[in-house]
C-alpha cells in the first residue's frame, strides 16, 4: 500500500478530531475486531469525510492489520489511549506507516 493512502486517511481523521468528533473507544476496538471500520465510519456520517483514496483491497489490508494490532498491543499502556476511538484508529495508522517505513529501509 502506498504511504500517501495512509497519510490521507490520517489527515481525514485529524480533521475530524480537530472538529471535536469522537467515537467510543470500545466501539472502535469492536469494529477493528469485526473488520468493519470502513462501514462504521461511513455510518457515522461525519461531515465531508473522504475515504475515496482507499479501494477494497486497501481496506481488507488495513482491517487485517488493525485487528492484529488491536489484539497484540496493550493500547492504554503503550499508546496512552483509552477514550476516543478515532485517536485509536489514528494511532494504528501511524503505527502502520512506521512499520512500512522500517521494512522499506531494511
Amino acid at each position: 500500500m502506498k504511504l500517501w493512502k495512509l497519510t490521507g486517511l490520517a489527515h481525514e481523521l485529524n480533521r475530524l478530531l480537530d472538529a471535536g468528533e469522537a467515537v467510543p473507544f470500545d466501539n472502535m476496538s469492536a469494529q477493528m475486531e469485526a473488520r468493519t471500520v470502513r462501514d462504521f465510519l461511513v455510518a457515522q456520517q461525519f461531515a465531508d469525510l473522504d475515504l475515496s483514496g482507499l479501494d477494497n483491497d486497501d481496506w481488507a489490508e488495513l482491517h487485517a492489520e488493525w485487528r492484529s494490532m488491536d489484539n497484540a498491543i496493550d493500547v492504554p499502556r503503550k499508546l496512552g489511549l483509552a477514550h476516543n476511538g478515532l485517536c485509536l484508529l489514528l494511532a494504528f495508522i501511524l503505527e502502520g506507516i512506521r512499520n512500512r517505513w522500517e521494512s522499506h529501509e531494511a
